[in-house]
């Protein structure tokens, strides 16, 4: 009797629990749908053109927050030492138009063939520079987070030509308060200046020819980047704010483009935001410069497996260095070769400006005398001020980069307070033996002895002889696609 019971009392309870699940769906379903009814007009929007546009402030260290841009040409170095190299025509290769279905040509296939397609795909979406015999591949000087290509370039481009540089942060802005970076740093002119001292103090404008190379910026070596040289302040300059007659704001360019409706559009382009920043406006400027390049020079030309000789030489001289010297071309390439062999040998030249670049990245205290402006603001530290703690050498007390030897006669004036106006000037300088005042101090006893100076005891020809050899050094002239602003 008991099973009966227990069969008939879950026969129950399920139809209990299925008649209340039955009820709550019926009025859940009858509390949430309601008649269709068609929506009503949609009101008409307000009028807003005459409401100020909000401008979205981006901080300038932010930009890689942003999304990115879609596929650009990249801009490629291909050194001497590249297969490639002597097939290019000249320095600025673009590629030509990409064959339909080439960026997808790697697809479907094996391992390797794929790897292959997808190599011959991306070679075609690239610019390739024809890097000046003579220098080196400027690919492992490139920073990773800001690879180069065609849009950033072209943007840089235009911004290193145009007056958009507020030189005050006065509001509004007015055109009158605006420069641009190529009236410091003229391509006819190395890229540098003839002023002894910049527009801003009393240091020489730095020429950037071959900057791409260089990792520590500015006289003293502050700056370890292309990118963070363009937005700090110049107050190496060392004078103090009220006796500058202008200076970089740069706190304020960012206002000066964002008015522009074409930066805007070309800032898409490059970096895929649509407001200008700060940094991708470093970043663009940075990547034109580092196309900046001249080599090629005729110890460039010459120089084989066996070093450098009187005929391969003679070979490669061009007419201006013949006529400067009055020389024939057999007499200079005799003269050129004793240079040579005392830059390397008795004038020690080579070891503060070591081929194929000529500087050797350090900084060096050479004994000049400080100028009159010097002597009343007090001492210049020189690299000493900005050497972290810990790292700080005597040495480096007054102590400023060593610069390049290329382009030198496009540079002059020369050393950091430009106070020499020829290179005879200079080989006289450390011919006759720098000041060995208390506070030089060296790495190695390279320009100075125990109390005395070290003089190099060249004789006039042999003096004549270095400095043609320095002449030679000066490359090809930059290419046009780059010192000219024309797109």
């Amino acid at each position: 009797m008991r099973r009966p019971v227990v069969v008939l009392w879950l026969s129950a309870w399920w139809l209990s629990a299925w008649w209340l699940s039955a009820w709550w769906l019926s009025a859940l379903l009858a509390l949430g749908c309601a008649r269709a009814e068609r929506y009503p007009p949609r009101p008409p929007a307000a009028d807003k053109s005459n409401e100020p546009k909000a401008v979205p402030l981006i901080p300038a260290d932010w930009v890689w927050l942003e999304p990115k841009p879609g596929p650009d040409l990249r801009i490629v170095f291909v050194p001497a030492t590249a297969a490639e190299w002597s097939q290019l025509p000249g320095f600025w290769n673009v590629a030509p138009a990409v064959p339909l279905g080439l960026p997808t040509i790697h697809l479907g296939l094996e391992a390797l063939p794929a790897v292959a397609g997808w190599a011959l795909a991306e070679q075609a979406r690239s610019v390739r520079i024809k890097v000046p015999r003579g220098l080196p591949d400027p690919t492992p000087w490139l920073p990773p987070g800001n690879p180069p290509t065609m849009a950033k370039w072209r943007l840089g481009k235009k911004l290193f030509f145009a007056e958009v540089l507020p030189i005050s942060n006065a509001e509004p802005i007015s055109r009158a308060d605006r420069t641009a970076c190529v009236h410091c740093h003229r391509p006819e002119h190395g890229f540098a200046e003839k002023l002894a001292t910049n527009r801003h103090g009393n240091r020489n404008t730095l020429s950037l020819i071959n900057v791409v190379y260089r990792k520590q910026l500015f006289w003293d070596g502050r700056a370890d980047s292309l990118e963070q040289t363009i937005v700090r302040e110049p107050h190496d300059e060392k004078l103090p704010v009220a006796d500058r007659p202008a200076r970089h704001a740069w706190g304020s360019i960012v206002a000066v483009i964002r008015e522009d409706e074409d930066y805007r559009r070309e800032f898409q382009e490059a970096f895929g935001v649509r407001q200008p920043t700060q940094d991708a406006i470093a970043q663009a400027l940075a990547t034109y410069l580092r196309t900046i390049l001249s080599g090629d020079s005729a110890v460039d030309r010459a120089a084989g497996p066996g070093g450098l000789n009187a005929d391969t030489l003679e070979a490669f001289l061009d007419d201006d260095l013949l006529k400067r010297g009055g020389l024939k071309r057999d007499t200079a390439a005799r003269q050129i070769l004793l240079g040579h062999a005392l830059f390397h040998g008795k004038a020690r030249c080579h070891l503060c400006h070591p081929p194929p670049l000529y500087f050797d990245g350090d900084f060096h205290n050479i004994g000049l005398e400080a100028s009159d402006l010097r002597q009343l603001l007090g001492e210049d530290l020189g690299r000493f001020e900005f050497v972290p703690v810990g790292l700080k050498e005597a040495r480096l007390r007054g102590a400023y980069r060593t610069p390049s030897l290329r382009a030198l006669p496009r540079t002059g004036p020369y050393m950091h307070e430009g106070k020499m106006d020829t290179l005879s000037a200079v080989v006289e300088f450390f011919n006759r033996g720098v000041s060995a005042r208390s506070n030089l101090f060296v790495a190695k006893p390279l320009l100075v002895s125990p109390g005395r100076a070290r003089t190099l005891e060249l004789d006039s020809q042999e003096k004549a002889a270095l400095e043609l050899f320095l002449r030679a050094l000066d490359g090809g002239p930059v290419d046009a696609m780059i010192a000219t602003p024309k797109p």
